[in-house]
């Protein structure tokens, strides 16, 4: 069922960036001489994540820390094991760390690693 899930996600979001990209190469028919400089806007994968997510904020999924059982502790301890994982996937840790303004650092806090880990769920 996941696969089926990531499947349909991730055609939307190709969908959504093809739409984008495409937006951008419209003919415009001009008298001036001069050629247009605009480029359309390139976005990573994980930025247009959150572009839909501020479009459709009532997403709903099932969070693995907490379903089907939920373990005290269990959410912080995963963000701490899980986290040099997350920091090698370099795009998508600089759009985790740009949504929420947090500086790029070499030493992050054990709440700044569950913010960062609870992002990562919600982006995959």
């Amino acid at each position: 069922m996941n696969g089926v899930i990531n499947r349909v996600k991730r055609v939307f979001l190709f969908t959504i960036a093809l739409v984008i990209l495409l937006s951008g190469c419209k003919s415009h028919s001009s008298t001036s001489t001069t050629p247009s400089t605009i480029l359309p806007a390139v976005y990573s994968q994980y930025q247009l994540e959150y572009r839909l997510f501020s479009e459709y904020p009532n997403i709903f999924w099932c969070d693995p820390d907490f379903y089907p059982v939920a373990r005290e502790g269990q959410e912080q301890q995963n963000a701490i094991d899980q986290f040099p994982a997350i920091k090698s996937n370099q795009t998508e840790f600089s759009a985790i760390l740009a949504q929420f303004n947090i500086p790029d650092k070499t030493d992050y806090t054990d709440n700044e690693k569950l913010l960062i880990y609870r992002e990562h769920k919600k982006l995959t």
